[in-house]
């Protein structure tokens, strides 16, 4: 909210409680998932204290970072387990078009630059997309999505059902995540179509 002012104290405070909570409960973890809206609250200290026990406890990060309208950088998340991104989003952060066949050519540099062992593009109506250092797995829509219809919250369906999905391979867990956030936005468009009449 524009009009929401939150002090730097405020936010310090949020961040000494989410890392007090995070370390209490870290060991029960087999994933976490930071999704970054750009509201200052993810910094270098909350990231780093999730790395430091990601390497204790052995589990999995997923970074869902919001492209804010100034500026796209993804430095404080090198040595993250898993990147999602639109798009619009990839091709921001790599200065290119994007395309499945420079995909592979823009993961090794910013696997070089990042550390970061996966990359997943969400392709809006086309499907998704996953890289590493050794699969490309893509996977289209099952069903196609009217044009007029919301998204919102399609990506968050997708996050999860991904993380949450571990006993999988990436194939599978992919073509999950697609189908479930694909069935997100078209049983919540269904509904509210159907609240409307």
């Amino acid at each position: 909210n524009k009009d929401l002012k939150v002090t730097s104290n405020e936010i310090n405070k949020i961040i000494i409680f989410l890392i007090k909570k995070i370390k209490k409960y870290a060991s029960k973890f087999n994933s976490i998932i930071i999704s970054d809206y750009n509201f200052r609250v993810i910094n270098n200290l909350l990231v780093d204290e999730i790395i430091k026990l990601k390497n204790k406890y052995n589990f999995n990060i997923f970074v869902d970072k919001q492209k804010n309208k100034d500026t796209f950088d993804v430095d404080l998340y090198s040595n993250v387990d898993y990147l999602f991104l639109n798009r619009s989003e990839y091709e921001s952060l790599t200065k290119s078009n994007f395309s499945k066949n420079s995909l592979k050519i823009q993961y090794k540099k910013f696997k070089k630059k990042y550390n970061i062992s996966n990359i997943i593009v969400k392709l809006d109506v086309d499907g998704a997309i996953l890289i590493n250092d050794k699969e490309l797995i893509y996977h289209k829509n099952y069903k196609k999505i009217p044009e007029n219809f919301n998204t919102v919250g399609a990506g968050d369906i997708f996050i999860s059902v991904f993380a949450s999905s571990n006993y999988l391979t990436n194939n599978l867990r992919l073509k999950l995540a697609v189908k479930e956030s694909v069935n997100f936005i078209i049983n919540n468009n269904n509904w509210y179509v159907w609240k409307k009449i």
